[in-house]
């Protein structure tokens, strides 16, 4: 059987309700805010289209178009890399491998025991939630650690984590005897497809349209933004993206000898830096000056320009709101026919 026309052309999550797994994918394309038609199914009878589609007729499937994915780690990085924005991984290779590693052993250690509990025998049951309850003491550094689960930015290992964090019973809650909670979970309410997140979902209230004379909420600073695609718009054309920076700001960690004028050039190419992270809040990474390694750290606030080495080309970023800059004509020789004020050598890209 083919599947149907609609799966084909629209994408598809086949999703079964309580699946730990599922619900992983779930909050990645929550996080990402893409549109998505869901298919719940039974386990015990999956529907003819995923067993056509998937041989192993497993959950979570996904289907785009002519592709089709399972595995919950095969499709949440898929989805990270088809749907870029916001990015769910580190830029760095380093912070990538550790998140990768951090995700397979919640694949391989702690999942196995949430499924346990929703599944297995009493005595199943009572093993898992004690050696579950044992990985989350010991895991207690990891969340002290960063703001998000081992990263400063909320990635895929946090949609991995948080449905098992979420099945966990609020304290004081009773539950009846043979139910998910009384096996020592709860059921997750996750946001629905093509929806945001409702922070006060279980409030009833009449539902209107949102209007355009409504508030318009604040959105993030665009300049870690720029700087990422700009680096890696120079990079690919083979070129030395250098960072113009201004060393007087706050946060600023650099070499006082690389200072001039309250400003500091960093050539930040692969080829010049170690441990590279251009995060929304800072740019980070060791290179060596004079012979010895050294950590610089530059707050995103405090990068004046990106630009080529080779060509000049690059961008004064804008302040925080401040509209694009527009490239200006040549300036106008000067009255008593001396020479024109010269143009800075960066241009804005567009």
């Amino acid at each position: 059987m083919a599947a149907s026309p609609r799966i084909r052309n629209a994408l598809t999550l086949f999703s079964s309700r309580d699946c730990v797994v599922c619900h992983r994918v779930r909050l990645v394309l929550a996080a990402k805010g893409v549109t998505y038609e869901l298919v719940p199914v039974d386990p015990g009878n999956p529907p003819e289209d995923l067993v056509d589609l998937n041989p192993y007729h497993s959950v979570p499937t996904l289907v785009d178009r002519d592709l089709v994915l399972y595995a919950a780690s095969v499709v949440s990085e898929y989805l990270d890399e088809r749907y870029p924005h916001p990015p769910l991984m580190p830029v760095d290779p380093l912070s990538r491998a550790r998140l990768r590693l951090a995700m397979l052993r919640l694949e391989h250690e702690w999942v196995p025991h949430v499924q346990a509990i929703q599944h297995g025998t009493k005595a199943q049951a009572d093993a898992g939630r004690k050696r579950l309850k044992e990985l989350l003491l010991a895991a207690l550094p990891l969340f002290k650690a960063s703001k998000f689960f081992l990263n400063p930015e909320m990635s895929l290992a946090d949609c991995a984590i948080a449905p098992i964090i979420w099945r966990l019973p609020a304290p004081g809650r009773g539950a009846a005897q043979g139910s998910q909670a009384d096996r020592g979970l709860r059921h997750a309410d996750l946001p629905q497809p093509g929806l945001p997140a409702q922070p006060h979902a279980g409030r009833k209230g009449p539902a209107r349209a949102a209007s355009m004379t409504d508030a318009v909420p604040a959105m993030d600073s665009n300049r870690p933004y720029l700087l990422r695609a700009l680096n890696e718009w120079i990079n690919d054309n083979g070129m030395t993206p250098y960072l113009l920076v201004d060393a007087g700001q706050d946060g600023v960690q650099v070499p006082p000898s690389t200072v001039k004028d309250g400003r500091v050039v960093l050539n930040i190419a692969p080829r010049a830096v170690e441990q590279l992270v251009m995060d929304n809040r800072e740019v980070r990474f060791k290179a060596r000056f004079g012979g010895v390694s050294q950590w610089v750290k530059v707050p995103v606030a405090a990068v004046l320009a990106i630009y080529a080495q080779e060509t000049g080309q690059g961008m004064m970023l804008p302040d925080d709101g401040a509209q694009m800059p527009d490239d200006s004509p040549d300036p106008t020789p000067s009255p008593d026919g001396g020479e024109a004020p010269r143009r800075s050598h960066l241009r804005v890209v567009k």
